[in-house]
Formats: structure tokens, C-alpha cells, sequence
């Protein structure tokens, strides 16, 4: 029973410490996380929306069904150009779930290595990505 309790005391206290960690890393990152999720809402709903709903009509136009019936609904998942653009569809939706991943991590990362996100921008130059590292392996460490 002493052993469970201690195990018990060392996971809380883990759990503690990692909770205080990330709360201040979310603090110093806040202003470049809320712009990042704000940038990646908007580009979301004026490109990847788009983007998709013409990949699926232009989809749709090429395909041999011209209208959905119960004789010919296989005729949907038989279809190559269907199935193509479903593949296409689906690869483009990963794709962009990954960028907006990385969008999150690198405010966060920065705010880990004591570097404002913020300042990271074509006016201050590329001075930001080369303290202390480079910002693709600053994002992954």
C-alpha cells in the first residue's frame, strides 16, 4: 500500500510540474498563438473550403454518373475519377491538418526557447530562425 501511495504522490507531482510548464509556455506564446489560429481559421475558410468543394464538383462533373439512383449508386465507388478525387480530397485534408499542427507548434516552441513568435517577421529578418536553432528543428525538439 506505501508503494502505491508513493507512486501515486510521484505521478501528481509530475502531473503538477507539467501542468505549470505548460501554462507558462501557452502565457509567453499566447498573442503568437491566438494570431497563428486566427490566420489558419481564415485561410481555411477562404482557400481549403474552396479548394475542396471545386476539387469535389470538378470530381463529380467527370464522373459517368450524372444523377444518384439505387441502380447506379455502385457506380459511385466503381467510379476512377470519383475514387481519384476522394484520394485527392483526402490527401489535401492531411496535408492541411499538418500545416495547422505546425501553425500551433512553432508559436509554442519559440515560447519553449524564449523567442517571441511575434517578432518573427520579414521587417526584423530572419534573425529569429537562427537563435538557437534552426526553426524546423526548433519545432520537432
Amino acid at each position: 500500500m506505501k508503494h502505491l501511495f508513493r507512486s501515486l504522490t510521484r505521478a501528481h507531482r509530475a502531473y503538477k510540474d507539467t501542468r505549470s510548464h505548460a501554462l507558462t509556455l501557452l502565457h509567453r506564446a499566447s498573442a503568437a498563438v491566438l494570431t497563428a489560429v486566427l490566420v489558419y481559421k481564415a485561410l481555411t475558410y477562404l482557400l481549403f473550403l474552396p479548394a475542396m468543394n471545386g476539387i469535389w464538383s470538378l470530381t463529380l462533373r467527370c464522373s459517368p454518373v450524372n444523377y444518384l439512383t439505387n441502380n447506379n449508386a455502385h457506380q459511385i465507388f466503381t467510379s476512377p475519377t470519383i475514387l481519384g478525387g476522394i484520394v485527392l480530397i483526402v490527401l489535401l485534408a492531411a496535408f492541411w491538418n499538418l500545416y495547422g499542427f505546425s501553425i500551433l507548434l512553432f508559436p509554442c516552441s519559440s515560447g519553449r526557447w524564449g523567442i517571441s513568435a511575434m517578432s518573427c517577421s520579414p521587417k526584423t529578418g530572419p534573425s529569429c530562425f537562427t537563435a538557437p536553432c534552426s526553426s524546423p528543428l526548433q519545432m520537432y525538439s
